[in-house]
């Protein structure tokens, strides 16, 4: 997807940075670009449709949209995931299972390590992401034979990620406009 096609630039400006190699589902941008390509034309519609709402109110609402539809797509194939899953384990060498993955996997997760983000972007409360983190969590560990906390804490450093940066985007504003922001409030 080329430059003009993409919001990934915009979700960097917004502070985000994609799970390293080390998180438990590697991710990288051509899984992003995966996204992207799905989203972009309801992505377009809300341009034209919601010119009014700001990039991060339009992108909470397209990555809630979209966890949602893959949570679906992903609960309605579980029982045949964890099948192809359990094969891989019996007939193939560790190192060899690592290269096999169904890609509603990582799209999932990485979806949901989006939405997390954008929610902590916006300084939306902490319990309603974790209990989201909590649910992706107990959906993908069974999958990927991870325990639900570790998956649970992974997520949740996303959401940690957007409250950082909520927070250093609220320090670069003037007292007297924080002032004022909180006084229309």
């Amino acid at each position: 997807m080329n430059q003009e096609n993409s919001f990934y630039p915009q979700l960097l400006q917004l502070g985000l940075n994609l799970p390293n190699q080390n998180s438990l589902v590697s991710c990288s941008q051509s899984d992003l670009v995966m996204i992207e390509k799905s989203l972009w034309p309801l992505y377009q519609k809300s341009l034209s449709k919601k010119p009014d709402m700001t990039e991060l109110e339009r992108f909470l609402g397209l990555f809630s949209y979209h966890h949602q539809d893959l949570m679906g797509q992903f609960l309605s194939q579980k029982a045949s995931l964890s099948e192809m899953q359990r094969v891989f384990e019996t007939h193939l060498e560790t190192e060899h299972q690592e290269k096999f993955s169904a890609p509603i996997i990582k799209q999932l997760w990485l979806s949901s390590y989006i939405w997390l983000f954008l929610q902590g972007r916006m300084n939306l409360d902490f319990s309603l992401a974790n209990d989201h983190a909590t649910e992706v969590s107990k959906a993908l560990s069974g999958v990927l034979n991870t325990e639900v906390e570790v998956m649970r804490c992974e997520l949740n450093k996303a959401y940690y990620q957007g409250i950082s940066a909520f927070q250093s985007s609220e320090t670069n504003k003037p007292l007297w406009k924080k002032w004022f922001e909180k006084w229309l409030n």
